[in-house]
């Protein structure tokens, strides 16, 4: 449990060193947030002034990923990074193949997931409002696991999150 900052250079170095370091092939961390974060993708250029309000008031810190997609509230989910030097597959091949063990291992515990469907002109300022083929869905639809993916000299940083609780308060603050 670490702050945004931290967190994002941690999966930073990470990468750096699939680049740097011949015998490095992959790396697979688990973590949560040190209060409540928003991280906005890198490719998101405005924000909604009530998330900077938000921020002003001192009821989330804001935190900019290296990977794309939208903004991910972190605060009661578990984030997950990949790391894995040239993967030699298509962005939508290294989702698929990032990803099947989260399934696998998800339905072990008896929640089925599969991959969303909404097209990529769909998706929000929220991350968890769309889901698409980078994203995972329980049976009902609704979307349970988001990741994003930051590509380096042929290396793969891929970030997601899988909701676990929410904090419901600040969400509606932060997505309406």
């Amino acid at each position: 449990e670490l702050p945004g900052p931290e967190q994002m250079a941690l999966d930073m170095m990470l990468l750096e060193r699939s680049i740097n370091d011949c015998d490095f092939e992959i790396g697979f961390r688990f973590y949560s947030w040190k209060g409540n974060w928003l991280s906005i993708g890198k490719n998101q250029k405005n924000l909604p002034n009530r998330w900077e309000q938000l921020f002003h008031q001192g009821k989330l810190q804001i935190v900019r990923r290296p990977s794309g997609g939208e903004a991910v509230l972190h605060g009661g989910g578990l984030t997950y990074a990949i790391i894995w030097k040239s993967p030699y597959l298509t962005r939508k091949q290294a989702y698929f193949h990032t990803t099947k063990g989260l399934v696998r291992g998800f339905s072990e515990l008896g929640i089925n997931l599969s991959f969303g469907n909404d097209s990529i002109r769909s998706i929000q300022d929220n991350c968890f409002s769309s889901s698409t083929l980078a994203d995972l869905v329980d049976s009902s639809g609704c979307k349970r696991i988001g990741s994003a993916q930051y590509w380096k000299g042929g290396n793969l940083l891929q970030h997601g999150e899988i909701l676990v609780r929410p904090p419901n308060k600040i969400w509606r603050e932060l997505f309406a």
